[in-house]
């Protein structure tokens, strides 16, 4: 009976460890809507959001099964981790699908579970119901489907279309063989351009007939010449009813492209291919018959690739620029704003001028402008910032950080700067606004008290030089035996003080260890720094030291990003507290200021003590805010 309860426990065993390793990598799948309720038929943020310690990773999830919903865009987020802790590999996995779902009807819509595959495993997400009051009228629906769609009033090659149902809109014969179940044809906004001038490029798939499966993209144009933008990607097709002809065609965009042209020529975009199969028709035995190839079997699919063909673009020189005007290659129709610095300015303080341009153009494309800074301003350096809309409009603002090098009042002269309008073929000339500037002398050094007390000079005579003495010699009122008491004495006192003194070192050593900050705060204490650049530093090293022992993050460590420490932060953080990251991050701020300034008399306004006492007053609210338990080690910092 004992041989058999252990071989009995030693089973259960066996089964319970999987099972529980299992459960621990399982992965933590959520699913939300906002907002929960759509009031006059807005667009619902459908968001699938996946963590796991696994390998596996998330394989995009397919809608295909929404009834009374149509996904108008998606974006992906996937954060994969790999870390080393502890002699073992941990391996974190963070995926985020957001899926823009539009309302067909009214009333209680249920967007029902979703598979997910994740690695070899499949997993299914919750159900939602969100309830829609009412939908847009229909001009308004249809405005959205247009632009969805990449119809727009001012591209004339691609009418608006009706939806399927609707009466049948004419456009122009475009099917290039009467015989063809399926094609896809290139539909450009405009075949001849000037460099970097806009184009948007469409894919358009056409119909005959549904029954259209296993539809993919098998091959994707190259565009040599050419800087291209992805604008929209269709995940389920919006067909439309179309009139070529006699006959009505379904249509569906495939994808759009923004592309601009970089070289002038005769410029060639490669085919775009696509495969599906379809279902066996008379009109293919008869294809059959006058090709020569071997008939179809009843009941099966044909698969088929379609190609697009090549597509030709002129592309023209930009005329010559105008003279004394900066041309930094936009091409469209823009405006632009300069914005610079409010308040005092002080000498070797840097500030920063903003150049935005906005419009409508390749705006990703544009370089920054040449500032005419006067000698007592330097330029450091330049960053920029870009977005490109599926409308190809947008944005790039440019920030020139600069460093007053005199005082007094100053002026950075207003300049001509031009863009080429491709619709009226000419340069258009923009004038910057004039920026005045007052620069103040910066805060006095510290000077050192001259005021030092005078040192007592002490003349040496013959008899010291000589090394002889004045006077009697000395002599000894203690015998021998009680020197040998003392200097034994003194060698056990001296023995006791040596291990004392070791054993400290050593409780200090392992709790220095534990506790890195401290040695770095007794460095900022006693001014083991070079000026306020090394005091940043080490105000920097401690911030991230102290931060590191007490989120108890194991992938954390000293030479983490500020952004790693953010995200640790905010996972820990109580709620109502998110304000301590935004402190922390004007920490930051102030901190590269001081190491970019260096020791300059604008940063000895900011006071040691102060800027220190700073930092720690708010890493301690941060820790004292963390939802977390942390065994203090017991040791006194008296001890030492």
């Amino acid at each position: 009976m004992f041989f058999q309860a252990l071989f009995i426990l030693a089973i259960s065993i066996s089964t319970v460890l999987p099972s529980t390793a299992q459960a621990q990598n399982r992965p933590i799948i959520s699913v939300s809507a906002k907002p929960n309720r759509s009031r006059n038929g807005e667009n619902v943020q459908f968001k699938i959001t996946v963590q796991t310690k696994g390998s596996g990773r998330l394989q995009k999830p397919s809608l295909s099964g929404l009834a009374d919903w149509e996904v108008v865009k998606s974006f992906r987020s996937e954060s994969p981790r790999v870390s080393y802790v502890n002699g073992q590999v941990e391996y974190k996995y963070h995926a985020e699908y957001s899926f823009f779902l539009r309302p067909l009807k009214t009333g209680r819509l249920s967007i029902p579970p979703i598979k997910l595959q994740i690695g070899k495993t499949e997993y299914k997400t919750d159900a939602l119901v969100i309830t829609v009051d009412k939908l847009p009228n229909g001009k308004q629906t249809q405005a959205r489907r247009n632009h969805r769609s990449g119809n727009s009033a001012s591209n004339n090659s691609s009418p608006r279309l009706p939806p399927l149902g609707g009466v049948p809109s004419k456009s122009p014969d475009i099917a290039p063989n009467s015989r063809e179940t399926f094609f896809i044809r290139p539909e450009p906004s405009k075949t001849s351009v000037y460099e970097g001038e806009a184009i948007e490029l469409a894919y358009v798939l056409y119909q005959r007939q549904r029954g259209l499966r296993n539809f993919e993209m098998a091959k994707f144009p190259d565009f040599k010449g050419f800087i291209k933008e992805e604008l929209y990607i269709s995940k389920n097709f919006t067909q439309q009813r179309v009139q070529s002809g006699n006959e009505i065609l379904l249509r569906s965009e495939v994808i759009r492209y923004a592309l601009f042209p970089i070289k002038s020529g005769e410029l060639k975009i490669s085919p775009f291919e696509i495969r599906a199969t379809v279902a066996m028709r008379p009109e293919d035995w008869v294809d059959s018959l006058i090709t020569g190839k071997q008939p179809p079997r009843l009941g099966r699919d044909i698969p088929m690739t379609k190609s697009s063909g090549v597509l030709k673009i002129e592309v023209k020189k930009l005329p010559a620029t105008p003279p004394q005007a900066q041309f930094t290659g936009a091409v469209g129709d823009f405006k632009i704003e300069v914005k610079g610095p409010s308040g005092t300015l002080q000498v070797d303080q840097p500030f920063t001028v903003q150049f935005t341009i906005a419009g409508k153009g390749n705006v990703k494309l544009i370089e920054a402008p040449t500032l005419p800074l006067p000698k007592q301003l330097e330029l450091y350096q330049t960053k920029n910032t870009s977005e490109l809309r599926d409308d190809i409009s947008g944005y790039k603002n440019f920030e020139f950080l600069i460093l007053p090098r005199d005082q007094g009042p100053v002026e950075i002269p207003g300049f001509q700067w031009a863009y080429f309008d491709p619709t009226k073929e000419s340069y258009e000339l923009l004038t910057t606004p004039s920026l005045r500037l007052n620069i103040e002398a910066g805060a006095a050094s510290n000077r050192k008290d001259e005021t030092a007390p005078a040192i007592a000079v002490h003349s040496l005579s013959p008899f010291e030089l000589s090394g002889e003495s004045i006077g009697p010699k000395p002599t000894y009122a203690f015998s021998w035996l009680k020197g040998a008491w003392i200097g034994l004495g003194a060698f056990y006192a001296l023995l006791l003080v040596s291990f004392w003194n070791r054993s400290k070192d050593r409780k200090r050593l392992s709790h220095l260890k534990n506790n890195p900050w401290v040695k770095t705060e007794e460095k900022i204490v006693d001014k083991e720094y070079k000026g306020a650049e090394g005091l940043a530093i080490l105000v920097d090293q401690w911030t991230r030291e102290y931060l590191t022992g007490y989120l108890q993050n194991t992938s954390l460590h000293s030479e983490s990003t500020r952004s790693e420490f953010e995200q640790s932060i905010r996972s820990v953080l109580n709620t109502g507290q998110n304000p301590l990251l935004e402190d922390l991050r004007s920490l930051y701020a102030d901190l590269d200021l001081v190491r970019f300034a260096g020791n300059k008399k604008n940063v000895q306004k900011i006071k040691i003590k102060d800027f220190f006492r700073r930092a720690k007053t708010l890493c301690e609210k941060i820790v004292n805010n963390c939802e977390f338990d942390r065994v203090e080690e017991d040791f006194d910092d008296d001890d030492y």
